[in-house]
């Protein structure tokens, strides 16, 4: 008699914290995929941030390079700009 009430109620709370599993592993299984999701839209932001600050050197060294360039030319143009024509014993006007 013992026996059986021990197995009948072993027999109910086997059911009790199978319901409880069956209940428990969804909502388990939904909460680890969603915190994967969200761990991988924070690195898909992380790689966003380095692509931006990426261009935007990029675009910065595009536009010193256009400036520099113009200096050069500026640069060149002064520093050579005589007559072929003229002797070497002229002197220079500055």
């Amino acid at each position: 008699l013992l026996g059986a009430a021990a197995m009948g109620g072993a027999s109910s709370l086997w059911h009790y914290n199978r319901e409880n599993y069956m209940f428990e592993m969804p909502l388990r299984q939904t909460q680890i995929y969603q915190l994967h999701n969200i761990m991988i839209a924070r690195f898909n932001l992380f790689r966003e941030d380095v692509r931006d600050l990426c261009a935007l050197t990029t675009s910065r060294v595009q536009s010193y390079l256009i400036v520099n360039t113009l200096k050069l030319g500026f640069i060149i143009t002064v520093f050579y700009n005589f007559d072929r024509t003229d002797s070497e014993n002229d002197p220079m006007a500055f």
